[in-house]
């Protein structure tokens, strides 16, 4: 099983073989099961013998965080844990962690490629700790893996579930295989999954419309047109969501008039579409330049009294950003921030452009100052530090820097390290190392060492761009053993630089 790939067992005559069967359909709902969860801990290995005392005040926040259920903390924390400290985590700990990841908790602004590196992290920690998932623990990590895509991720979970011999998935988990396959475009694989299940237990429209929502992601406009009109000759009557996925297909594709299309489909069904249906529109809208009928679907969402969310906030200040109104854009922000969420980077971004470049400018701007104290919007370190991600979006990293500066004079240097890499990666990704070894030097004064993905990055640029001499600055401290480089980011670097170069094998001594 282990030689072969997802794809190599993904024909209907091996489904039940070579992939998990899965058993009967869920009973209970996915929250029930959330708050009855079991463990299988028959094989659980003990927790290595570590003091206390060498357990930093991460592990005493993480521990907090679990108790407590405070997703955006759990997720902090935890990331923040060092390798002994990681082995200290229990099931419990480990299931607290994947609840955030599956719910989006707090990575609802990131990629699927992002989560999945995440998540494939946290099951080979999880595995290699010697703790034994139950089946249904498994299966959510399906269930993550499926909904970005990823069949690779998924092969690995089925696999250990084979050689584990646990019980096989429930369909409510099955379910997110088959959306791996349409969203990488199997379609055989895909809808032979979904008849099989539709022959064995009548498949529901929420099955048919996981394939839609897996088509679209994909971008595989044939496939979903014709699993659509397959949907119909089976007897299931499109839904909201159904004219949902196809609508958000189109207005990925900036393809408008069938986008509106669809949106008119929705407008048939409900006098209220969702807050999701409205912000993809006006977002399609905002993109084709149509700012008029932009603000027109925003003022109805508003006359409706639909509730904004991040992204609808998003909207609107990407929406006042167009129209010059900075005032406007800020009050999405203070909105945001309200309801203690994160800004987006696009959020931040449309900021950075309406309030223009700030490069020298040594004090901060009064025009800046009279928009925020208009827009009843505070003046924090952390708008500073988000408004540098907006910068380093727009590669103005001349006025990411400077306004870097300002979020130093009001917090010191102690809590900017962060802010100091992300201004850093952006002078890297424009090719200037010059200034982003300067900033590593300021930074390093500072007491603040680098993290593995702006180090890899520098060690990226210094071998393509020549300048291998001056490696010595990032490689000494990964020798070390100041900072660890993630597995994955290696990986990348292999890629980029190849993996005989001489200075990819002293990084590769290190990493394993």
């Amino acid at each position: 099983m282990a030689a072969n790939t997802i794809r190599s067992i993904g024909n209907a005559a091996a489904l039940s073989t070579r992939l998990t069967v899965f058993g009967p359909p869920c009973v209970a709902s996915i929250q029930s099961m959330r708050i009855a969860r079991t463990f299988s801990t028959a094989t659980t290995a003990a927790p290595n013998p570590i003091q206390n005392a060498s357990l930093s005040t991460d592990f005493a926040k993480f521990k907090e965080a679990v108790d407590k259920v405070r997703p955006t903390d759990i997720w902090r924390s935890y990331r923040r844990l060092q390798g002994n400290e990681v082995s200290q985590l229990n099931l419990e700990d480990y299931s607290k962690i994947l609840d955030v990841l599956s719910t989006r908790a707090v990575l609802h602004n990131r990629k699927d490629e992002y989560v999945t590196r995440v998540t494939l992290e946290l099951w080979k920690s999880l595995i290699s700790s010697g703790r034994t998932p139950s089946a249904e623990m498994c299966g959510r990590f399906i269930q993550v893996f499926g909904r970005a895509g990823s069949l690779k991720a998924v092969q690995e979970v089925v696999d250990y579930m084979t050689r584990a011999k646990l019980p096989p998935l429930a369909w409510h988990q099955h379910r997110w295989i088959m959306h791996a396959y349409a969203r990488g475009g199997d379609a055989t694989t895909a809808e032979d999954m979904f008849m099989k299940q539709r022959l064995d237990q009548k498949v529901t429209l929420q099955d048919a419309n996981l394939i839609l929502h897996g088509y679209s992601r994909g971008r595989h406009e044939a496939r979903l047109l014709a699993f659509f009109d397959r949907m119909v000759s089976l007897g299931l009557t499109p839904d909201i969501l159904s004219h949902y996925h196809l609508m958000s297909f189109y207005a990925a594709a900036n393809d408008l008039p069938k986008a509106a299309e669809y949106f008119a489909q929705i407008r048939k069904l409900t006098e209220r579409p969702s807050i999701a249906a409205f912000n993809i529109i006006i977002k399609a809208y905002l993109d084709a330049g149509e700012v008029d009928k932009a603000r027109g679907l925003f003022d109805e969402m508003e006359t409706l009294g639909i509730p904004k969310d991040p992204n609808t906030l998003t909207v609107a200040a990407r929406l006042a950003a167009s129209q010059g109104n900075a005032q406007g854009a800020w009050s999405a922000y203070r909105d945001v921030v309200l309801n203690k969420r994160v800004p987006t980077p696009m959020m931040m971004t449309n900021l950075a452009r309406v309030t223009g470049p700030v490069s020298g400018v040594t004090e901060i701007p009064a025009k800046l100052l009279l928009d925020l104290s208009v827009a009843n919007v505070k003046l924090t370190g952390s708008l500073l530090r988000y408004l540098v991600q907006g910068y380093v979006r727009i590669a103005d990293i001349a006025s990411a820097e400077q306004v870097m500066r300002w979020a130093i004079a009001k917090l010191g240097t102690e809590k900017v390290r962060g802010t100091y890499l992300e201004v850093i990666r952006g002078y890297l990704q424009a090719d200037d190392l010059t200034n982003a070894l300067r900033l590593l030097q300021e930074m390093q004064a500072h007491g603040h060492a680098l993290e593995s993905i702006s180090s890899t990055m520098f060690i990226e640029k210094m071998v393509n761009l020549g300048r291998t001499g001056e490696l010595e600055v990032v490689l000494a401290p990964i020798e070390r053993g100041e900072f660890g480089v993630v597995p994955d980011h290696f990986m990348i670097l292999q890629e980029r630089c190849g993996a005989d170069h001489p200075i990819v094998k002293r990084v590769a001594a290190v990493v394993k």
